[in-house]
């Protein structure tokens, strides 16, 4: 398992569309840093001082930005070695297809974690400069860790392993471009015929995911979503140990 883990993350670090889409992925974290920032600080006046969701709140504009590109470049993780013919040699160096697919796993969430980090620091740094360009204090900034770093978590792992799970089962990246990007705006114009059921669509659960405090998606929103998960995952498993290489 050690050895195929290796070999996983041997494969992202050695592209340099790794980085560059990293790359492109910070200066959208640096603008909305720096965005959310200046309309906070248009906005503060003697009556109204400056909000203290600037942080939170530019935190979640890049993640809304980038988390398509999350489920794309996952499911790149197993559609380029279709393209470039190498799923054989993968295949062949590890003793079965599963410890493949868990290796992926791991290394699809160990990305998208340490990209949401990276891009959320980045987005907190560039608000905070903007902040104090403007004269704006920033001691007023509240930010609670550990409910960003569980929601966060979850919202970034369940996206990167639906983008995953479906590059197992669709082998097509046009298709799944489509629904990563079409599917939520079609459940967004069903959710005026579908009123309080909309909140149990697909997409839906998984963004609700990464609400906090009040606002905080139900248990039941939660369940379905693992639900939609776990669903996607038994595909994926079984069109990868069925499926020709």
């Amino acid at each position: 398992m050690f050895g195929v883990l290796k070999s996983e993350f041997t494969k992202i670090l050695t592209l340099r569309s790794t980085y560059i889409v990293v790359g492109v992925m910070v200066l959208l974290a640096i603008l909305a840093g720096i965005a959310m920032a200046a309309i906070a600080a248009s906005s503060v006046t003697d009556r109204a001082p400056v909000s203290s969701m600037v942080f939170h709140n530019s935190i979640n504009a890049v993640l809304g930005l980038t988390i398509g590109i999350f489920a794309i470049v996952s499911s790149l993780f197993i559609l380029n070695e279709y393209r470039h013919n190498t799923i054989a040699y993968t295949l062949t160096a590890s003793r079965s297809r599963l410890t493949v697919f868990l290796a992926k796993v791991i290394t699809a969430i160990v990305y998208g974690l340490v990209v949401a980090i990276v891009l959320s620091l980045c987005a907190v740094l560039a608000a905070t400069i903007t902040l104090a360009a403007n004269g704006v204090p920033i001691t007023a900034q509240k930010l609670e860790i550990g409910a960003l770093i569980l929601h966060l978590g979850l919202y970034i792992s369940f996206y990167v392993l639906v983008g995953l799970f479906l590059g197992f089962i669709l082998r097509n990246i046009i298709v799944v471009i489509v629904i990563v990007f079409a599917l939520p705006v079609v459940e967004n114009m069903a959710s005026f015929l579908l009123k309080e059921g909309a909140q149990y669509l697909p997409f839906r659960t998984f963004g609700a995911l990464v609400n906090t405090g009040e606002d905080a998606a139900s248990a039941s929103v939660v369940i379905t979503a693992f639900a939609y998960l776990l669903g996607l995952a038994a595909l994926a498993i079984v069109f990868f140990l069925k499926r020709d290489a």
